[in-house]
């Protein structure tokens, strides 16, 4: 399961891309991206976890 989670950081609002387990309780994987954004190739890299 993945989703784009939002967090304050530094008083922004910051924003990741949160890829957990289909089932149990984790570990996930949290990608914070570069200033450009995030590709589908991070997405698809983060995905195999």
């Amino acid at each position: 399961m993945a989703e784009t989670v939002e967090f304050q950081s530094n008083g922004s609002l910051a924003s990741g891309y949160l890829v957990k387990p289909p089932t149990g309780s984790g570990p996930g994987v949290l990608v914070i991206q570069e200033w450009w954004g995030l590709d589908s190739g991070i997405k698809e890299m983060s995905d195999r976890f």
